[in-house]
């Protein structure tokens, strides 16, 4: 993970200490984390959904608050970062080893269970009185708790809370519908002294305005997602109080699966059922799905919602789909398009019915109407025509795909279909290469083609080094594969991997980036640890470091970064 020190570096030193100020205050909440990707939410002005996105040594990050869009790191970055490395070394819980060894918030706490009564009542109403937003939502709040709320009443507060506006700035819809979440958990709350029913039909109302408000509100940050789980939270928790029997339960679920609200509960996962309410609902699903009627011919099938949600319950939830027969038919009453007809194919190979695999994959081949659509189908035929042992035909079939689009992702999908068909011709890379030579002659590179360099790929996965440099020196090449060659050449050939890095460097810093500075150190550091450890190499290596600091001498947050990582060269 990236250290404090290259963060400074990084984000600079104002912005660096604002974040740990933000993080030190404990307004960051880690969210999700994986290999590429770690985000969390960071309480400023707003809640800033922001995000790390580590890759090779290298880091970008994104945030939603306005500085973001003219930095390239920012305060809730730092603050996030910072979280983040401090949860890594303590584990899951959150230690602030930065924080003093008194704590502000414990203090500030016993005062104010100190103060009298009176007097907190008193600084709570000035505070409530000074924001506008607090205001409105402590009056709601008043409202419900002092008056007896009809079902009328509520719906009359839900539409204050979602008002119809025309709203297209992120930060105003983040506002919208942040004040209209606190206002719905209090009307939720309300409605609990409904009769059920009503409280039902309050809800369906709440989601009528919003179907409203999405056509005029443009939430590309997703803050509306706050009001729909609390929405479709208390939906959840009213049906399970619906004075309904077993089979009246039953239909409302299958009937609200034709409900086309955004962010409407997964039925029947999301609904806590019975044994007996799960068996009448797939009782009456099972019916439906039996009642449709579909056309023998799959060509002439038009996709039918409705039978492919009943049908797709039923795989997932019916006792008896779990046998191959009763599940083979209810996918071939579903199937309608050529990935039904794949998958169908694939089933049965799964359970060792070749026969019948090969047989949907002839009507598969019948529904072919783009060419995209015919690699899918070889791929499924080599591995229907393996599975029937008829080798020689699936190997045709996996090189002549690979000869159709000659590239080093083909070459790796033909080496798995090697792998997965049990044959490996005597000359294949030969093969390959010449098809691959073939291809980087076939065109001139020019600035909206770049060079197709997939040979140099195929030479450097291969342990081809020679021919890979033999390649690089006659041909013009993109700065990926260069950096890569430098990298994966630099124990073998030395001077050639030093050249590479200088010319894909070259085209990496022509633009003043943070992201193009942290990609150049990395790359510079992944060399100098594969270099070999000699006089005349490490001369090189500190020519080119120094060359290209007294080419960016006028880059501080480069230099920075080199001097960071390369101090004792320049």
């Amino acid at each position: 993970m990236i250290s404090e020190q290259e963060l400074v570096l990084i984000a600079g030193a104002s912005t660096f200490f604002k974040g740990k100020n933000i993080y030190q205050k404990g307004k960051v909440q880690l969210q999700a984390q994986s290999a590429n990707e770690i985000t969390g939410l960071v309480s400023g002005s707003y809640d800033y959904r922001t995000a790390i996105y580590p890759d090779s040594g290298s880091y970008a990050f994104s945030c939603t608050c306005p500085a973001f869009e003219y930095q390239e790191v920012c305060k809730h970055c730092v603050a996030l970062t910072l979280t983040y490395i401090d949860s890594s070394q303590n584990g899951e819980v959150h230690t602030n080893t930065n924080k003093p060894s008194f704590s502000p918030e414990n203090t500030l706490k016993s005062y104010i269970e100190s103060l009298p009564t009176e007097k907190l009542h008193s600084a709570l109403y000035k505070l409530i009185c000074e924001d506008k937003y607090q205001y409105n939502q402590w009056l709601n709040k008043a409202h419900l708790a002092s008056n007896e709320q009809d079902l009328k009443s509520l719906k009359k507060l839900v539409t204050k809370a979602l008002p119809l506006k025309d709203i297209w700035e992120y930060r105003k819809a983040a506002e919208y519908f942040t004040n209209a979440e606190q206002i719905i958990i209090d009307v939720l709350e309300s409605a609990k002294k409904l009769s059920p029913l009503d409280e039902l039909k309050l809800i369906f109302h709440m989601y009528d305005r919003l179907e409203k408000i999405f056509e005029r509100v443009d939430d590309s940050g997703g803050y509306r997602f706050g009001v729909q789980y609390q929405i479709s939270l208390a939906l959840c928790s009213t049906i399970s109080i619906q004075e309904w029997n077993t089979n009246q339960k039953a239909k409302w679920l299958i009937d609200a699966l034709e409900y086309e609200y955004d962010s409407f509960p997964d039925i029947p996962y999301d609904f806590q059922l019975s044994e007996a309410e799960m068996s009448a609902f797939l009782s009456i699903c099972q019916t439906q799905f039996d009642q449709y009627e579909v056309c023998s011919d799959i060509a002439k099938r038009e996709r039918n919602y409705d039978l492919q949600t009943r049908g797709q319950i039923l795989l997932n939830l019916l006792p008896q789909a779990k046998e191959y027969e009763a599940a083979l038919k209810i996918k071939v009453k579903m199937a309608s398009e050529l990935n039904d007809a794949l998958s169908i194919s694939q089933f049965c190979l799964d359970n060792d019915d070749e026969l019948t695999a090969e047989d949907w994959l002839l009507n598969a081949k019948k529904l072919i109407s783009k060419p995209h659509q015919k690699n899918n189908w070889n791929e499924q035929a080599i591995n229907v025509y393996t599975a029937l042992g008829e080798t020689e035909r699936a190997w045709h079939m996996a090189w002549q795909m690979f000869t159709e689009r000659p590239s080093q992702h083909a070459w790796q999908k033909l080496q798995k279909h090697t792998e997965t068909i049990g044959y490996k011709p005597d000359n294949l890379k030969l093969d390959v290469e010449a098809q691959l030579l073939q291809v980087s002659k076939k065109e001139e590179p020019n600035w909206l083609r770049p060079p197709n360099t997939d040979i140099v790929d195929f030479y450097l996965s291969d342990n081809q080094f020679d021919k890979a440099v033999d390649w690089l020196d006659k041909n013009k090449a993109g700065e990926h594969v260069l950096k890569e060659a430098a990298v994966c050449l630099a124990p073998h050939f030395p001077d050639k991997a030093i050249n590479y890095c200088t010319r894909a460097l070259s085209i990496i810093l022509r633009h003043a980036e943070s992201k193009n500075y942290q990609e150049a150190v990395s790359v510079l550091k992944k060399i100098d640890d594969r270099l070999p450890d000699e006089q005349q190499v490490n001369q090189s290596f500190e020519k080119l470091v120094r060359g290209i600091a007294n080419e960016n001498c006028r880059r501080p947050n480069l230099m920075k970064l080199l001097r960071s990582q390369f101090t004792h060269y320049l």
